[in-house]
């Protein structure tokens, strides 16, 4: 199960980083991006906020009245999803620093990850580029600023994701050939969970 999460990520990172890569002179792509965010948080928002504030009957038929912090919540996350969507632009300076916050968290997510697997032995320089790299363009994109580099986000954002998703599909095919060897040498000493 942990496989297909992880398998699911890596393709996930490999679709959003190509179209990122094809789309990244488009001048409206970071606006068309804080568009669908703001969708994808405005509309689960209007349907709690629904379901909030029409209370069900329980088997008895009492009503049950919702707490109040619910429907603040689902407010505040639609009226942020409806901003988004009616002024993309303000919202451009945040995603690119978010982008690169991104990429630095999870440089330091990966190289923390793979000192973790690797211990007690060394860890092996050439299992740390890939998290260097992305450390180092996320503190590109932090330091030079949305108005540097808003073209060049995208770019920069669609290598680092699709050299993170070719990682992991060679991690997962090297650790599932690592298990069948250990399977076909010591078949009764591994454990099928």
């Amino acid at each position: 199960m942990k496989e297909r999460t992880y398998l699911f990520t890596y393709l996930s990172a490999l679709i959003i980083g190509i179209l990122l890569l094809i789309f990244h002179s488009s001048d409206h792509l970071l606006n068309g991006v804080i568009i669908a965010m703001g969708a994808l948080i405005g509309i689960p928002s209007l349907i709690m906020l629904i379901s909030y504030l029409l209370p069900k009957k329980d088997e008895n038929g009492v009503t049950r009245s919702k707490p109040w912090y619910g429907i603040i919540a689902s407010a505040a996350a639609l009226g942020v999803g409806i901003w988004m969507i009616a002024s993309p632009g303000f919202f451009m300076n945040v995603s690119i620093y978010t982008l690169g916050a991104i990429l630095i968290i999870a440089g330091i997510a990966g190289i923390f990850f793979i000192a973790m697997a690797a211990r007690p032995a060394p860890v092996q320089f050439l299992w740390l580029i890939v998290p260097i790299i992305s450390i180092a363009a996320g503190l590109v994109i932090v330091i030079l600023g949305p108005k540097t580099i808003a073209g060049s986000a995208a770019l920069i954002t669609g290598v680092v994701l699709v050299i993170y998703s070719v990682n992991g599909f060679t991690s997962i095919y090297r650790e599932g050939r690592t298990l069948t060897a250990q399977v076909i040498e010591h078949p009764k000493e591994i454990d099928a969970n």
